[in-house]
Order: C-alpha cells, then sequence, then structure tokens
C-alpha cells in the first residue's frame, strides 16, 4: 500500500507539472501571437505611408496565423494535461479544476547542487516503500522455513479442560412434594404364611412431583476437570515435513532473488534519476544561453527591420527563432524541475513545490 501511495503521489506530481508546463507554453504563445499582431499593424502603417509595397503584409500575415494554430494546439495541451490528472485523482470529468501556481523559478542552488548516486541510492533504501515490502516478504519466508523444520521434531503438549453443565428438567429428588400426593392400593397378592393362605396389599404413593434442582448447584454438582500431557513423535508421514520443508526453502530463495532485484531496480532508477538531472541542468543552461541570444538577435532584427535594412523573410526567421528559444527554455525548466523532484523523492523528501 505504501508502494502505491509513494507511485501515485509521483504520478500526480508529473501530471501537476505537465500542467504548468502546458500553461506555460500557452502563455508564451499568445505573447508571440501578440507579437505577431503588432508587426502586422505596424507593418500596414509603413505600408500606408507608402514606405513598403502591400505585398510585404503577406509573411507578417502567414506568421499571424501559424501562431494562431499553435495556440489552439497549447490550449489542447492545457486541457489534455488538466484530463490526465481529473482522471489519475478520480474526479468528474466535467467538475471545474484550476491548480495553483507557484512562482518556479531555478535558482543558482538549483543550477550548483549536485547528487552522488550512493548517497541518494543510501537514502532510497531507507525511505522506498517496495525495498521495506522486499525484506519484509524475507523475513516471513525464513519464519516459513523455521515453522516446515519444526514439524521433525517431536511435540510435546500439555491440556487441561474444565466444564460442567445445566439441565432444566433435571429433578431435585432430596426435596420432594407431597402436596398432590395420594396413597394408592395395589392389586392384593396372595401369600402362604404359616400354611395359610393370606392376601397382603401393597401401597404406591402417587402425585409426587420434584422441584427442578437450582441452576447454581447443578454447575457445582456437575462440575468436572481434566490435564494432561500429549507426546506426539513423527516417526512416519508420508514425507509431508520434508517437502513442506523443501517447498519453503524454495519460497525463501525465491523472496532472496526478488529483494535483489528490487534493490538492484531501485539502484538503476536512482542511477537514471541522477544522471538525467545532471543532463537536465546542462541542457537548462544551453537553453538559456540560446534564449539570451535569440533575444540579442530579435532586437537587432527588430530595429533593423525597421530601417528597412533587413527583408521580411530575415525578420521572421529572428521572430521564429525566439518563439523556438522560448519554448525549448520553459520546456528546459520544467524538466529541470521534474527530476529534480525525482532525485527528491529517493531521498525520502515530501513532493512539493
Amino acid at each position: 500500500a505504501a508502494d502505491t501511495r509513494q507511485n501515485v503521489a509521483l504520478n500526480i506530481a508529473t501530471a501537476y507539472l505537465n500542467i504548468l508546463l502546458a500553461e506555460e507554453q500557452l502563455r508564451n504563445t499568445q505573447t508571440q501571437l501578440k507579437l505577431s499582431g503588432d508587426q502586422l499593424q505596424r507593418t500596414d502603417l509603413l505600408i500606408d505611408a507608402g514606405q513598403l509595397a502591400p505585398n510585404a503584409r503577406l509573411d507578417f500575415e502567414a506568421q499571424h496565423a501559424r501562431n494562431e494554430q499553435l495556440l489552439i494546439e497549447a490550449q489542447n495541451a492545457v486541457d489534455q494535461s488538466y484530463l490526465l490528472l481529473k482522471q489519475l485523482l478520480q474526479l468528474d470529468l466535467s467538475q471545474a479544476l484550476q491548480v495553483e501556481r507557484p512562482e518556479l523559478e531555478v535558482d543558482e542552488r538549483i543550477l550548483t547542487q549536485d547528487f552522488q548516486v550512493e548517497e541518494v541510492y543510501a537514502a532510497a533504501l531507507q525511505t522506498q516503500a517496495s525495498v521495506h515490502a522486499a525484506q519484509l516478504r524475507l523475513q516471513s519466508s525464513a519464519l516459513e522455513e523455521q515453522i516446515a523444520k519444526a514439524n521433525f521434531y517431536p511435540t510435546l503438549s500439555l491440556f487441561g479442560n474444565l466444564n460442567t453443565n445445566y439441565s432444566s428438567v433435571n429433578p431435585d429428588i432430596n426435596n420432594p412434594n407431597f402436596d398432590n400426593a395420594v396413597r394408592v392400593q395395589d392389586d392384593p397378592v396372595t401369600v402362604n404364611i404359616n400354611g395359610m393362605d393370606v392376601e397382603v396389599a401393597f401401597y404406591s404413593l402417587e402425585g409426587v412431583s420434584f422441584p427442578t434442582k437450582d441452576y447454581l448447584l447443578q454447575l457445582e454438582e456437575n462440575f468436572g476437570h481434566s490435564v494432561g500431557l500429549s507426546l506426539n513423535v513423527p516417526i512416519y508421514n508420508n514425507h509431508r515435513a520434508r517437502i513442506n520443508t523443501q517447498r519453503a526453502q524454495i519460497n525463501a530463495l525465491n523472496a532472496e532473488l526478488q529483494s535483489r532485484q528490487v534493490k538492484d531496480q531501485l539502484k538503476t532508477n536512482v542511477q537514471a534519476a541522477v544522471v538525467n538531472f545532471r543532463a537536465a541542468r546542462n541542457t537548462y543552461r544551453a537553453a538559456q544561453r540560446s534564449l539570451l541570444a535569440a533575444e540579442a538577435a530579435y532586437n537587432e532584427a527588430q530595429r533593423r527591420f525597421d530601417l528597412g535594412a533587413i527583408n521580411n523573410f530575415e525578420y521572421n526567421n529572428a521572430t521564429d527563432n525566439l518563439d523556438l528559444a522560448r519554448r525549448e527554455q520553459t520546456r528546459a525548466k520544467f524538466q529541470l524541475l521534474f527530476n529534480l523532484k525525482v532525485v527528491e523523492f529517493y531521498l525520502g523528501q515530501p513532493l512539493k513545490l
């Protein structure tokens, strides 16, 4: 369960970062669309002033149309990212959802921070639920093996028993009730006494009743107990003990193998996380330099275009390069933040921005 919670938390964090990335790209596209619209208006003014030919606006109009298409695609990416998050959270797709957007900046600490694989791996061994689960399964299999081996040894059992009972029809014969008793004469019997036949009559008492014996008295009178020892010596049990022991040993070996596989997979994941973080950091630095160069090139192209020193194609090329640099810088930033969170996840730190 803990391993599942960790995986779900990581998936939700990934979906959340994807939403932030998609929204950032949407804002970049909106900015680029505004720039192309402003340039189209500026071109119309130059055409009206007779400084440019009417066909000069065609390239800018095509660029503006491409930016409108990119805006639609960026909005679709945002919608798809929200859809994935709702599915992970098992929310109704019609439910309104708006994530909180924190201030995400890559500071110097992130750019200079470095992680060692062995340190991250050592921390992950202590924090990852999959490792704890594998270790518990290994301990359980060792106990099962010991229990199976115990079937080879004699067992001495001590047992005891306490019992009593009560009956609602158990009469109390020591306390008869003669209130309704009557003496009834039986048929006379002829006997010979000293040569003479004599009739002898016998009487019986009928209607005598007996009350039910008291509950507590019955429990006391019927109380019984026993105690004893039982010795069981396993001489022949159709090899069940040996088979169960061998099966337990195989299960213990499988548990040990699974534990090693979990640790090896964890080490592989940690190595990939650290390497990916370093690669994302280098990519972000390169994207930052590329963005600064693209901004400088765009500003220069804007100045030269206003002076008529370059044509529409050169200006649009500078605009496209700036747009691409912004997109790559945004993607690199969020990729760096995501890879950082993955490393922190293996370090056992909570997933938060």
